[in-house]
């Protein structure tokens, strides 16, 4: 009877690492992955959103109302916009409420330290990959083989399944990723759960490992926002009172050297072999203002201010002339859907704020990096960004020490 016992036990933790490795496999494929962009996958992603909706169903009767506060406020939002733009049942917003759905559902099924320890221990075992198709896509024929799939923007890609380049540019490394810029953001994601999120000594290797991969990508964000990520050191191992007081000073003198190197960026750049690299060159003044992602930003707040209530609703925003407005994840939601969309940003930065292990130094960092990142790339459709959004507002203890979700009692 205890040998039954103990054999059911293993097997249900069996089953738990494959239902857990199953969603590990449907957050990255749709989480920015050069398949999502390839291949027809949003059926998948609305079949899984109806699951993990009936799943939620039967949760509800068991919490209080208000618990469900922001998921519903979300939804709430979503329908409004449908609603008064008269764009019921669009693609987009399936899409859109069934990555809700997922991502609320995952938010509380998992526990933030499971969630970031999942994150940091696959974005590792991506990097190191990456790093050796790097090398070989660079300096060796060896990879020539692989099969070639162009995807909706007409960019190829040469596929390997653990490891793919984008031929046009093979000196940036895009991992698995649809471009290197996103595999930037999710390392620059890693190394903050690395030195912040984690409640024992940070892994070296890991951290080493990271940056390295940072340098392959290439991102001219991912450069500076690697940088940053150098102030959460000062911050990460800090015990004794004396040590603060120290380390306020340390982290004071490296933030002003920081803002110094930012306001003199174009005398460093121009001065500097730096100015050799095309992805540095794009963070000199001139380059930045007239660059897309400025454009965008300032496109949508436009059409934000002209349509504050409700916003413009996707069908309007499609025949905007705002070149991959999207990219500005935060001016995109209010632009589509008006005031209501501030609930995005807002629900990023409270749940940052809430983070009762976090000093007020590194909540500032990580609001800073967190909304850079959001005002870079497309997010609004990404599984992990959500996942992030309510695990940050589920968990109000950021190291793993303590750990608790929405259901705790």
């Amino acid at each position: 009877m205890i040998v039954k016992l103990r054999n059911s036990f293993n097997e249900m933790d069996a089953l738990k690492k494959i239902i857990a490795s199953f969603w590990v496999i449907v957050i990255y494929l749709f989480s920015g992955s050069a398949y999502q962009t390839i291949f027809s996958i949003t059926n998948y992603l609305l079949i899984i959103g109806v699951v993990c909706a009936i799943f939620l169903v039967f949760r509800f009767y068991k919490v209080l109302l208000y618990k469900h506060l922001i998921f519903i406020s979300l939804l709430f939002m979503t329908l409004i916009t449908m609603i008064f733009n008269g764009e019921l049942f669009l693609n987009f917003y399936l899409r859109f409420i069934s990555v809700l759905i997922i991502s609320f559902y995952l938010g509380t099924t998992y526990s933030f330290k499971e969630i970031k320890s999942v994150f940091v221990n696959f974005m590792f075992i991506v990097t190191v990959i990456s790093l050796i198709g790097f090398f070989l896509v660079n300096n060796t024929t060896l990879l020539n083989f692989l099969p070639r799939f162009s995807n909706i923007n007409d960019k190829e890609y040469a596929i390997g399944v653990i490891f793919n380049y984008m031929p046009v540019i093979p000196e940036r490394n895009c991992a698995i990723f649809w471009e290197p810029g996103i595999f930037a953001t999710y390392l620059v994601l890693a190394i903050i759960f690395e030195l912040i999120y984690n409640s024992k000594k940070y892994h070296i290797i890991k951290l080493v490992v990271f940056y390295i991969g940072l340098l392959t990508a290439n991102s001219t964000a991912g450069f500076l926002l690697g940088f940053i990520t150098l102030l959460f050191m000062f911050y990460s191992k800090v015990k004794h009172k004396k040590q603060n007081v120290i380390m306020n000073i340390v982290s004071m003198f490296f933030l002003i050297l920081l803002l110094l190197v930012i306001l003199n960026l174009d005398v460093i750049i121009l001065n500097s072999s730096l100015a050799n690299n095309k992805y540095i060159t794009k963070l000199l003044s001139d380059e930045f203002i007239n660059s897309a992602r400025m454009k965008a930003f300032v496109g949508n707040l436009k059409l934000f201010f002209d349509n504050p209530i409700f916003g413009v609703g996707i069908s309007s925003y499609e025949l905007s002339v705002i070149p991959f407005a999207d990219i500005s994840t935060l001016t995109y939601s209010l632009a589509v859907f008006g005031i209501l969309g501030l609930m995005i940003s807002g629900g990023f930065f409270i749940g940052i704020v809430k983070q009762k292990r976090l000093t007020i130094f590194q909540k500032i960092i990580f609001i800073a990096v967190l909304f850079s990142i959001l005002s870079k790339e497309p997010h609004l459709e990404m599984l992990f960004s959500w996942l992030i959004f309510f695990s940050l507002n589920n968990n109000k203890y950021a190291t793993g020490e303590i750990e608790g979700n929405l259901y705790d009692k």
